[in-house]
């Protein structure tokens, strides 16, 4: 897949939205005498650019583990928190 761009947008513990861009016209890849050849056209339309979104999930099994990992962090955080404070007091 050509790319001229490409983007990742995350959803801690959900999902992540990857974005692709690609100009045909600004491609580093290809000499700018032989970019006429990448010239995109679909249905007698010529377009300069090119956007593919692709979503990947995480499975449930992985966020309930993270969600039982962070809660339990937080816990005993709070408790450490506690502990160090009663013992500290003057």
């Amino acid at each position: 897949m050509q790319s001229y761009y490409l983007e990742e947008f995350s959803l801690p513990f959900k999902e992540s939205l990857y974005i692709n861009g690609y100009e045909w016209e600004n491609d580093v890849f290809t000499k700018p005498e032989k970019r006429i050849v990448n010239k995109m056209i679909y249905k007698g339309i010529e377009y300069k650019s090119k956007i593919s979104l692709k979503i990947i999930s995480t499975s449930p099994f992985v966020r309930i583990l993270n969600f039982i990992i962070i809660q339990t962090s937080l816990i005993g955080l709070f408790y450490l928190y506690r502990y160090f404070k009663k013992n500290n007091a003057h």
